[in-house]
């Protein structure tokens, strides 16, 4: 065991911090240049949401590459459609940044001061966009990508935004008042199981129809009000109908369908690849999961692997995809469970210390030395390099208490790893 806290010692670039300051020389960072080169998109994961000390290394390290390697957006695993408001807001629109942040980072990932920091300083920094990569209403789909969609078919295509008013909008009927819950998603994903095949289906339908019509016109749309609007219809578009095929396949799973995250994941490539369209450099910021190169295998919630999203995008890009795992060896972390007086879909947020992680991880082998923050690529590395031959024996990474079953040394090119993890903080007294 001293052998390998030695040798992982050894090869563990120290951090000077997590914390992002505006005095940043930004050195200790440094070693990350060999690990990106010229790569267009940066993959930054989380072993667990919630999470301060990762929510900190990703406004640092999103300064760093802006700064020294001139990327141009930010990516988050969030509603791509309620991202528009965030990113309007940075450009200019007026409004609170608590709340923007509250409203247009779905999965509640804005419901923290450190979400709320970051988007207080891209609005101040004016260089980097915001987008969401992901289906709406953190899972549960939802008319936002067609209340979006119809106010701008406003300017270019009038008669069909009161279609999309008035024959798909209130396909959306079924679902139950959003009373901003925490866990409004859950009750919504239920009303959905409950409809008649035929509502499904329905809707369904209508979302393929719009989808195809904004595919067909684009050029005209572009011609007429320019490109920045064709591009968000069609990813408009894209968030609706995997939004729905998200929905769909939790009904098809049973029948030989695809594993509904798997959709997710598709979306979110899908969203990637747009930016590169645009010419952007990105950093992409999602769980561990969605960014490693291989299929997604964590049981018990996932007993079938599924390409995740950085599947996709090593497959399509190469070299020029970078994924950066976080982990941790231990901490107090934000937790929830359902209460017995709790409302359907709601729980109970606490915090609870997470000990060591599992034997065999990835997390576990980094945790040996006990460094507070390190860096450790090994894109570069050869086979018989003694912390390989280390990594190529762990199993997994960590999942909060849980574990993603993959080879991490093929998964990622690096990772970033805190040993002791504390809660965000919370701008909301329920954060569950």
């Amino acid at each position: 065991m001293d052998e390998i806290r030695q040798i992982v010692g050894g090869a563990l670039h120290r951090l000077r911090t997590v914390e992002p300051a505006d005095d940043d020389d930004y050195a200790d960072l440094e070693p990350l240049d060999q690990v990106i080169g010229e790569a267009r998109v940066v993959a930054l994961g989380e072993s667990m949401h919630r999470v301060h000390e990762f929510l900190a290394v990703r406004h640092r390290l999103l300064r760093y590459l802006v700064e020294r390697h001139g990327f141009t957006a930010l990516a988050i695993e969030s509603g791509f459609a309620e991202g528009l408001g965030v990113q309007r807001w940075i450009s200019g629109d007026q409004g609170d940044a608590a709340e923007v942040a509250r409203v247009g980072m779905t999965y509640h990932f804005g419901s923290c001061s450190e979400s709320v920091s970051l988007l207080e300083d891209l609005r101040a920094d004016g260089r980097v966009r915001f987008f969401g990569l992901d289906v709406s209403a953190s899972g549960a789909g939802g008319p936002r990508p067609l209340d979006e969609a119809a106010r701008l078919l406003d300017t270019v295509d009038p008669g069909y935004a009161e279609v999309v008013r008035r024959e798909i909008l209130p396909l959306f009927g079924y679902l139950p008042p959003n009373d901003g819950g925490i866990a409004w998603a859950a009750p919504a994903l239920h009303a959905y199981l409950d409809l008649p095949a035929a509502d499904r289906d329905a809707l369904t339908a209508a979302i393929a129809r719009l989808t195809t019509r904004i595919d067909a016109l684009w050029p005209q749309y572009a011609a007429d009000a320019g490109g920045d609007i064709a591009w968000t219809l069609r990813r408009l578009a894209d968030s609706a109908r995997f939004g729905v095929g998200f929905l769909t396949a939790m009904i098809e799973r049973r029948a030989g369908g695809i594993t509904p995250s798997s959709a997710r994941d598709a979306l979110m490539a899908r969203t990637v690849h747009a930016l590169l369209e645009r010419g952007e450099r990105v950093l992409v910021v999602a769980a561990n999961g969605h960014i490693q190169r291989s299929p997604m295998l964590a049981p018990p919630l996932v007993t079938e692997p599924f390409p995740t999203m950085g599947t996709h995008l090593a497959a399509s890009l190469g070299d020029d995809y970078v994924s950066i795992a976080t982990t941790f060896g231990s901490g107090e972390v934000w937790l929830h469970r359902p209460a017995p007086d709790s409302r359907p879909g709601h729980s109970v947020p606490f915090t609870q210390w997470l000990d060591a992680a599992a034997p065999g991880s990835l997390d576990a082998l980094l945790a040996s030395p006990a460094i507070a923050f390190g860096l450790l690529s090994w894109r570069d590395r050869c086979g018989d390099d003694p912390i390989v031959r280390l990594i190529d024996a762990t199993r997994s990474t960590m999942n909060g208490d849980g574990e993603i079953l993959s080879t991490p040394r093929t998964a990622f090119d690096a990772a970033i790893h805190v040993d002791t993890i504390t809660p965000w903080r919370t701008t909301l007294t329920d954060p569950g």
